[in-house]
């Protein structure tokens, strides 16, 4: 991997590249709604349809969604561990019903995970067995960790900042943002006291949307552009993801070896894919389907042989549509071919074995 030094920051160098094909499949949405899926894990898809009332939804790979509040209440799906779903809930009476963070079983049993005396909660994130989000107590928002219980949570809030969320944990490690005079990329290992502020030097403000290996992913603004990127524990471990040619670009979502995100082009937002190890990214954009301008990548899950992102396609022509989409690609099997001469090869190195 190639690095070049400038004096902000260490910078990857970026550059389109073409990793695979990939197949689109657009998700299930009533008629006349939008929707947008910012979740996978395994076979489960989730996110939400927007447009009248607000609903927590679940699809599968195939496209089928359900709706996980069908009475209608305001509801939002943001990640899933393949078992359940996270996001918030908010009752339709009283009117001045609080949002609660919540979790959704697999048959859709709904479990708050609201803690006692908070006026406002959701979870964003979830990970190694932990839930991450922000919680409201006496008006300031805090980032919060959950154990799978209402219970169970506990207060990251920084010493000195005005406002903190968490958006993604896998476990041992949790990230997000906290205002400390602007938003400044943030890392948890389980406690408040553990805060490590990842704001690289010369930057104006960042965000810390995920994390996977030990690598944290998000965006730094420098000089007014938000520039995707990733950190290993610290400020001074920034490395710049930005491609060369787009104006601003972010990291949403990671699995594995993967990252997913956008870059935003004199053509518009594109779903761009990045991998650990490659100095390129891949532009989803060409497996957008016909009728669309615009696209962004928001989750990712992979196991190595399947890699499935989801995101966003949209149109502003000649009315704003938004539509959820699973972006899905398989390693193939070898060739026949390949196979062959795998067999041959194996054949040679035995016979030579013998003949010694």
């Amino acid at each position: 991997m190639m690095f070049r030094s400038t004096s902000c920051f260490v910078s990857l160098v970026v550059a389109p590249v073409a990793f695979a094909s990939w197949t689109a499949t657009l998700l299930d949405t009533p008629a006349g709604l939008d929707s947008i899926a910012g979740a996978v894990h395994g076979t489960t898809i989730v996110g939400a349809v927007i447009g009248g009332p607000y609903s927590a939804y679940r699809w599968t790979p195939s496209g089928v969604g359900t709706s996980l509040q069908p009475n209608g209440e305001y509801s939002l799906a943001f990640d899933t561990d393949g078992a359940n779903t996270y996001g918030l809930y908010r009752s339709s009476t009283p009117s001045n019903a609080p949002e609660e963070a919540s979790m959704w079983s697999a048959d859709g049993t709904r479990t708050s995970l609201a803690p006692f005396g908070a006026s406002q909660s959701t979870i964003y994130g979830v990970g190694g067995g932990r839930q991450v989000g922000q919680t409201r107590f006496s008006g300031v928002p805090r980032a919060t960790m959950w154990s799978g219980t209402s219970s169970s949570w506990t207060d990251l809030h920084p010493i000195g900042s005005i406002d903190s969320v968490a958006y993604d944990t896998d476990g041992t490690q949790q990230v997000g943002t906290s205002i400390i005079g602007t938003d400044q990329a943030s890392l948890w290992t389980g406690s408040y006291t553990s805060f490590v502020n990842l704001n690289p030097a010369n930057a104006q403000s960042s965000n810390a949307y995920t994390v996977s290996n030990g690598v944290q992913y998000g965006s730094a603004t420098f000089a007014g552009r938000a520039r995707a990127g990733r950190w290993q524990g610290s400020a001074a471990s920034w490395q710049d993801m930005h491609p060369a040619a787009a104006g601003t670009s972010e990291i949403f979502g990671s699995s594995g070896n993967v990252q997913v995100g956008y870059g935003d082009f004199i053509s518009g937002y594109r779903p761009l894919v990045w991998r650990t190890g490659s100095s390129g990214y891949e532009d989803l954009m060409p497996y957008v389907p016909a009728g669309f301008s615009y696209a962004i990548a928001d989750g990712v899950w992979t196991d190595g042989t399947v890699t499935r992102v989801v995101g966003r396609v949209g149109s502003s022509a000649p009315t704003v549509m938004r539509k959820a989409i699973l972006w899905t690609h398989v390693v193939p099997e070898p060739s026949s071919a390949l196979g062959c001469l795998l067999g041959l090869a194996l054949l040679r190195s035995r016979s030579s074995r013998r003949a010694h």
